[in-house]
């Protein structure tokens, strides 16, 4: 493919817009971007634009509402915009899209830009006045989901100071603006009011409430208190949230999900304001908010419509509960992992069920595993593992029952004996029939019996001719794992060459854990990097809509994807502790692969397996990885029974990331020492995550440990 890109930069003059009756200035200075691209060998070039500008706050903040050591800075937002492009196919150019990946002193990490997304910008982030940014990212252009080209993008401003707001006048009930007192001053001076005493002394919120009316005062103390969100589920998939103190919040963009609707967006009196959301896809929801009268005015909110449930099982009833997900839910129960019978719930979230009902639905006593889905049918919660108990009915049987019983028992097996007997008789009859056949043919042809070794060809001859089949052994997905503990010579290679590892403590997840430290190869760091932004990442991105006319994030082009990790591991002095290396990486072709499923083709994965063993005979598989878009770091049933029947070492361990994630949330679960999987459930409270993002930049530093 033929592609080129130019990038001009055309610097405009600085634009100020001066209000009228006194308004603040807004500062900004805006650059053009041009990129000509040509998106395949059969279109002709398309050009580019956008535009780039650092806006910035409206006006200084009164100086008794800035600390001292604030004074000399401010904040500045990047804005990308005007975004269009040009060329002879409105089509075509509809599915170019573009990646601004920001450099590290510029927060947002990544801005996408497309004909749905024709702007976008970072949060507000403070910068000391008169310093100049002048910084390099990169510009990735892709065309339906496939990058193009890809180039760099320079960032060059110098701070300025935001233009001062005019002298603010204030009624004669309000008085005077107060003035900050000298430093060490306690005492208010004779012409400072209680109310300007109590500005000084008391918390934005307290002043708040005991001065609703100095309003001059009350706006500069709701910029003073950053934004924060109250979060309460008032109804299923619908979500209250409630922000105190506020002025001008806003949603400014929803991350995770898609189908949402916001019910509600209104003033909550006196300083207040209330959103009420409505989620309809199963999942993690980040809800971005600002408020761009204050100074920490941006806050992430999650809402977690991840599916999930209780059950609780007493002597003569069940109740479950359900929240999460999109109803109608539907309930599933399996015997030893077969699908048994499902109950329709409807929108109830709790289900009180006796046990003779569920004796009567199920058909049969036993010990019965469960599966709740709802509407997409996309996602199942299991409830921990637990099994639904039935014991048969109380029956006790009268005594003319039992002998009836013992009776009818014994004339089945006197048939099924005499029926067995019979058939033997009428085997032997013809075995000693085709015996004498033979006999007769061989005595006429040659005037000889046959010898007792044809005999015993002719009647084992049925025998025989099954031995002769060719042995047919199914193939599934099974691992063989080659014994290499003799091929590493007692060498651990992340101890010969420790620079070209990154050390990760898994105990800063797990609290009981049979890896302690996994050791992540360079090599092996940017091949699992490539596959994933190839396979996975690059396609949330593509701009336009698929032929079903549905977006990448809600259809099946955002696969599950996986593969095989490949190293060495050393035990600690007692065998019960782990050091784990990942050395190389296996992508495997999947038979199907869409959002919540990945099966691995069995020819596929023992043709790919034993060439990767020829290939590294000095390693074998450690663990395995596999991406779960949208839907949360966490091991699902069908996730920990591909983990129990394949991967039972204890030195063995599931990769798992979220590449709908902005760090691609990154999760290792390992053994424990009861030889059960650490899940969502077991992770440490007080620790996140570890992000993808991060650990790929080792691949490019001289250090061995995550900055």
């Amino acid at each position: 493919m033929n592609h080129m890109a130019d990038a001009c930069w055309m610097p405009f003059c600085w634009l100020g817009c001066l209000g009228l009756a006194g308004a603040p200035l807004l500062a900004q200075r805006a650059e053009l971007f041009e990129y000509r691209v040509q998106p395949t060998e059969e279109t002709v070039d398309y050009t580019i634009y956008f535009t780039t500008a650092f806006h910035y706050p409206d006006a200084l903040p009164p100086k008794s509402a800035v600390s001292a050591e604030r004074q000399d800075t401010t904040r500045v937002r990047l804005w990308l915009g005007d975004y269009r492009v040009s060329g002879p196919d409105s089509a075509v150019a509809a599915m170019i899209s573009v990646r601004v990946t920001l450099p590290e002193t510029i927060p947002g990490e990544t801005i996408f830009l497309s004909s749905l997304m024709r702007e976008g910008s970072t949060p507000a982030f403070p910068a000391r006045i008169g310093d100049r940014v002048a910084e390099t990212g990169s510009v990735t252009i892709s065309y339906a989901g496939r990058e193009v080209t890809r180039t760099i993008i320079g960032f060059a401003h110098t701070i300025d100071p935001p233009q001062p707001s005019p002298k603010l006048v204030l009624n004669k009930e309000e008085g005077a603006f107060p003035s900050s007192p000298p430093a060490g001053s306690t005492k208010p001076s004779q012409r400072e009011e209680a109310y300007q005493l109590d500005y000084r002394q008391l918390s934005p919120e307290a002043f708040i409430k005991k001065w609703p009316g100095q309003r001059s005062l009350v706006r500069s103390a709701l910029e003073r208190i950053p934004l924060r969100a109250q979060v309460e589920e008032i109804a299923t998939n619908v979500y209250e949230l409630r922000l105190p103190y506020v002025r001008a919040a806003r949603i400014d963009s929803v991350t995770g999900g898609q189908r949402y609707s916001i019910l509600a967006d209104e003033a909550d009196p006196p300083h207040g304001h209330r959103f009420v959301v409505e989620v309809s896809d199963t999942g993690l929801y980040r809800l971005h908010l600002s408020d761009t009268t204050k100074y920490q005015g941006s806050t992430i909110v999650t809402l977690d419509n991840l599916l999930a449930g209780t059950f609780e099982q007493s002597a003569d009833s069940a109740i479950f509960t359900f929240h999460g997900g999109h109803p109608p839910y539907m309930l599933l129960f399996l015997r030893n992992g077969a699908p048994i019978t499902d109950y329709e719930l409807g929108n109830d979230t709790v289900w009180h069920a006796d046990l003779a009902s569920l004796r009567t639905l199920i058909g049969t006593a036993g010990s019965y595993g469960m599966q709740l889905t709802d509407s997409q049918r996309s996602v199942t919660w299991n409830f921990g593992g637990a099994q639904l108990q039935l014991e048969p009915p109380h029956r006790p049987l009268t005594d003319f029952r039992v002998p009836l019983a013992v009776l009818a028992a014994l004339v089945l097996f006197g048939v099924g004996y005499g029926l067995h007997k019979r058939r033997q008789k009428r085997r032997g009859r013809l075995i000693r029939e085709k015996l004498q056949t033979e006999a007769s043919r061989l005595s006429h042809n040659s005037g000889s019996y046959p010898s007792e070794s044809v005999v015993g060809s002719i009647a084992n001859g049925t025998r025989l001719r099954e031995n002769r089949r060719p042995a047919t052994v199914p193939v599934g997905f099974r691992v063989t794992k080659r014994d290499v503990r003799d091929r590493f010579n007692g060498r651990f290679n992340p101890d010969e060459t420790p620079d070209q590892f990154l050390s990760l403590d898994l105990a800063e997840l797990w609290s009981a854990s049979r890896v302690s430290e996994l050791l992540f190869g360079k090599v092996a760091i940017a091949a699992l990097d490539s596959f994933l932004r190839k396979e996975n990442i690059d396609k949330i991105i593509a701009a336009g809509r698929n032929e079903a006319g549905e977006s990448w994030e809600r259809n099946e082009d955002i696969p599950e994807i996986g593969g095989m990790l490949m190293g060495q591991y050393q035990p600690d002095a007692n065998g019960q502790r782990y050091r784990v290396s990942v050395e190389q990486f296996i992508p495997l072709a999947a038979r199907v692969q869409n959002l919540v499923k990945m099966e691995i083709d069995p020819m596929s994965l023992a043709r790919d397996l034993s060439q990767a063993q020829d290939d590294h005979p000095h390693l074998t598989v450690v663990g395995w990885f596999h991406t779960h878009p949208g839907h949360g770091l966490f091991l699902s049933q069908p996730d920990l029974k591909v983990q129990y029947n394949h991967f039972r070492k204890p030195y063995h361990f599931a990769m798992e990331i979220d590449s709908l994630t902005n760090q691609l949330e990154t999760a290792f679960f390992t053994y424990m020492p009861n030889e059960r999987m650490n899940n969502r459930d077991t992770r440490r409270h007080d620790r996140g995550w570890f992000s993808w993002t991060e650990i790929e930049k080792f691949s490019r530093q001289q250090t061995n440990s995550l900055p």
